[in-house]
């Protein structure tokens, strides 16, 4: 491959940046995970045991699960995910964090135990998280409210 021409891998090296940024830009990086999740199975599984996380201490919590989205490509299309796949869970907490307000101690106890079940059931499955970024994020923005 070396051999090609410059103009060749120039041409090649452009279009592939070029499908990069309207990945990001336009779709939010939905073709990138799409493609990463698919060359990867074990990256594809431990986003399922992550989002399962959510889902099941949402589901034993008791708070409203709204959306669940695996598919990249058609959270694109979910207002809920906000174009990102995984689970919407609605908490009373997180919604009083988003307006700056307190919340009850029980149901911040609760989103929080949500938040962190996509960590936890990662973990356990295969003892390191890689996800979670944003779930940390919105634990820290909860707790400061």
């Amino acid at each position: 491959w070396w051999q090609l021409p410059a103009v060749l891998l120039a041409t090649a090296g452009g279009a592939v940046l070029l499908v990069a940024v309207v990945d990001v830009g336009l779709l939010g990086g939905a073709l990138l995970r799409t493609l990463s999740r698919a060359v990867s199975p074990e990256a594809e599984a431990r986003f399922a045991r992550h989002e399962a996380g959510h889902f099941l201490t949402a589901l034993l919590l008791g708070c409203a699960v709204e959306a669940v989205e695996a598919s990249p490509m058609s959270a694109l299309a979910n207002r809920r995910l906000r174009g990102s796949p995984g689970v919407v869970v609605h908490a009373a907490a997180l919604d009083a964090a988003a307006e700056g307000r307190g919340a009850p101690a029980a149901d911040v106890d609760a989103a929080s135990i949500v938040l962190m079940g996509g960590i936890a059931a990662e973990a356990l499955a295969f003892r390191s998280a890689e996800g979670g970024a944003s779930d940390e994020r919105d634990l820290r923005l909860l707790l400061e409210a």
